[in-house]
């Protein structure tokens, strides 16, 4: 519903945690959404990668990990 290649996102990837979507945006930006797909796709953004990425966000312990060929950047609870 929101992956879309000339969508915001363009070619992110989206990772199903609880009943929230994590879309890692192909320009290195965050946002949670609501899962629902009649739900308007709104969140919140957070900046967290510099430049483009394709690679999949993972879950680790808690612990949030995006990254790309040049960084990576991990997000634990609170943070």
């Amino acid at each position: 519903r929101w992956r879309t290649r000339n969508g915001p996102y363009r070619s992110g990837q989206v990772l199903l945690v609880g009943d929230r979507l994590l879309v890692v945006a192909e320009g290195g930006y965050l946002t949670w959404l609501d899962a629902d797909p009649r739900a308007a796709p709104k969140g919140r953004r957070v900046e967290a990668l510099k430049d483009k990425t394709w690679n999949h966000p993972a879950v680790v312990g808690g612990r949030l990990i995006v990254r790309n060929a040049g960084e990576m950047v991990c997000f634990g609870p609170g943070e």
